[in-house]
């Protein structure tokens, strides 16, 4: 197993982090173990901090690789800085500095006991993480398919109508279940 691999897997727990952390929250609020539930929350803190510090050393591992070696093997290299100088400082490269932040630098803030020992910090830092992810696929895919040097595709890309229904529909669904989990909770108490 390779090392990306072994990243990957890390993603896969990542997610079921984020995912816990409402759960603790409201596990917290119905007046369980506490320090079973703040022991959970430290883990998953120490999670996103662990899994921010390797994408940023694969990312400067990458970034000295193209620019230190780049100057030794120019024919291997400089397609590689060149996709690299366009995703950082293209068109789109709002999007690039949105993805380094939020799954990089951001989650780095839990170091700090103020956001990591709060559910709230450290939620939001969570999402962070997992739209700093999918901000790297949008930009793997946008930067590298929006010049294919065909007249006819010399424009923006844009999201289709339905795929913004599509989220709506999925971000509406899930406050409604919301709301219902939290009238339930209300009564139960």
């Amino acid at each position: 197993m390779d090392i990306y691999t072994s990243i990957n897997h890390l993603y896969s727990y990542l997610d079921y982090a984020i995912i816990s952390i409402p759960c603790l929250f409201i596990l917290s609020k119905f007046k369980t173990n506490e320090e079973l539930t703040n022991t959970s929350l430290q883990i998953l803190r120490w999670l996103f901090i662990f899994g921010a510090l390797f994408q940023l050393m694969f990312y400067i591992n990458e970034v000295v690789q193209f620019f230190w070696f780049g100057a030794y093997d120019q024919i291997a290299y400089i397609p590689k800085q060149i996709a690299f100088y366009n995703r950082a400082f293209g068109e789109y490269w709002y999007f690039y500095w949105i993805m380094l932040f939020g799954k990089m630098i951001f989650p780095l803030f839990l170091v700090f006991t103020h956001f990591g020992r709060n559910y709230f910090w450290v939620f939001i830092m969570a999402f962070f993480f997992k739209f700093g992810m999918y901000m790297e696929r949008f930009v793997i895919l946008v930067t590298s398919f929006h010049k294919d040097f065909l007249t006819s595709s010399w424009t923006y890309y844009s999201i289709e109508p339905f795929l913004w229904l599509l989220k709506g529909l999925i971000l509406t669904v899930v406050l409604i279940i919301l709301s219902q989990m939290k009238k339930r909770a209300t009564r139960i108490l």
